[in-house]
């Protein structure tokens, strides 16, 4: 997909490509592509619930744990971008130490 418009397959060629196609070849192992669609919705499912319990979590907090958690998070999100990093985390880890 990542050349010129006039050069990409269409769809219907896509779908023919040998890439996407199941062999005979292919182990009983390995589930074909289309299978595995059930796989990103127990995904997407587990990502909601996570959502949910988070959520639930949070409306157990007072508000001074959450002004403290803010601040906390502040602190250790050092290029502003407001996801924290592995790195982030673990230099924040060490942090906590000190405080």
């Amino acid at each position: 997909m990542l050349v010129k418009t006039d050069e990409r397959l269409t769809a219907e060629k896509v779908l023919a490509h040998e890439w996407l196609q199941i062999t005979e070849s292919q182990s009983k192992d390995e589930k074909p592509l289309n299978l595995n669609i059930n796989a990103l919705k127990s995904f997407r499912n587990a990502e909601r619930l996570k959502k949910i319990a988070l959520t639930y979590i949070a409306t157990q907090l007072s508000a001074n744990e959450i002004s403290e958690l803010n601040k906390l998070f502040v602190k250790f999100d050092t290029n502003c971008d407001g996801i924290l990093s592995y790195q982030e985390m673990k230099a924040g880890k060490y942090s906590i130490i000190f405080l």
